[in-house]
């Protein structure tokens, strides 16, 4: 599955994340097009866990792509991605 989150200008801490359910994934995260598990800027795999998180301190303006790959079969997962808002 492949989410997507416009990012404006000027926004802070992007954080994108995983939660919830049961199984076990994994998160590829990718500016500009569709991360995959090859080719991504950013990942969190943490064995055995539906806890996932991406941290981008001064993400750029455009938009963030977040591949999530089970490790393991998984279902009622939940996908959050946030940002603070330009000033």
């Amino acid at each position: 599955k492949v989410y997507k989150l416009d990012v404006p200008a000027g926004a802070l801490a992007l954080t994108l994340r995983t939660f919830g359910g049961t199984g076990d994934v994994s998160i590829y995260v990718k500016a500009g097009s569709a991360a995959s598990t090859t080719d991504y800027t950013y990942k969190s795999v943490h064995a055995g866990s539906n806890s996932e998180w991406v941290a981008i301190g001064r993400p750029a303006a455009t938009t963030y792509y977040v591949t999530v790959a089970g490790e393991s079969t998984y279902t009622g997962l939940s996908v959050l991605g946030s940002y603070s808002a330009p000033r």
